[in-house]
């Protein structure tokens, strides 16, 4: 029996949207602010008028719901502007994911809900000194005391670090470990803790904040 790969009317319609947001709004940017390192904040904050940005949250805490194949549908059009300008609110969706699997539901009303009622990015520490990006090595741990846990590790190359105003997630071990994956852990931008301001660009990506 064929497949059939045709997308659906909806689908189309949201490919539309993408693509002329990447062709009027991001296309006509893209090398100003990558020749300045910028984070293009105005790009940002038309996304999240057209409702692309955060689009993987449910509606029922204020986004879109967009599944994974409408997902991609939207990052093929966006990151043919610019994939630097896109990899902005693909890393946010990094730092939603987990909440989205693991959170409870009053994480989620919590977390989520800021992130789609204003422009705003959430960051995403996986990455730490000695290790890069390999999951099953981490060193942070997540030590609970009493009624709360306390994080304790260093991250870097912070996606959207600085920037990530509604949620930053990290990925700790809650001891003992097992299983050889990370725990997850959620974190409130006034989470306590030594921040170095160094930041720096992915080579070719330069409009995106990576907190070192």
């Amino acid at each position: 029996m064929p497949i059939d790969f045709s997308l659906t009317e909806e689908q189309r319609q949201l490919q539309a949207l993408a693509r002329r947001f990447a062709k009027e709004v991001i296309l006509p940017v893209a090398r100003e602010y990558d020749e300045k390192e910028e984070v293009p904040w105005p790009v940002i904050e038309k996304l999240h008028e057209v409702g692309l940005l955060n689009a993987i949250i449910p509606e029922e805490y204020g986004g879109m719901g967009l599944k994974m194949l409408d997902e991609v549908i939207v990052g093929e059009e966006l990151a043919y502007a610019c994939m630097g300008i896109y990899t902005i609110p693909m890393a946010s969706d990094l730092g939603i994911t987990p909440v989205l699997l693991a959170g409870t539901e009053e994480q989620k009303e919590r977390f989520l809900r800021p992130l789609t009622e204003k422009p705003a990015l959430a960051a995403f520490a996986l990455s730490e000194p000695g290790n890069g990006s390999d999951a099953a090595a981490l060193k942070t741990r997540a030590i609970r005391q009493g009624d709360h846990y306390v994080l304790n590790g260093t991250k870097m190359w912070i996606s959207n670090g600085g920037e990530g105003g509604g949620l930053r997630h990290g990925e700790p071990r809650t001891p003992p470990q097992g299983g050889g994956g990370p725990g997850g852990g959620k974190g409130h931008p006034r989470l306590q803790g030594h921040q170095d301001p160094r930041e720096d660009g992915p080579k070719g990506q330069r409009h995106l904040r990576a907190r070192l």
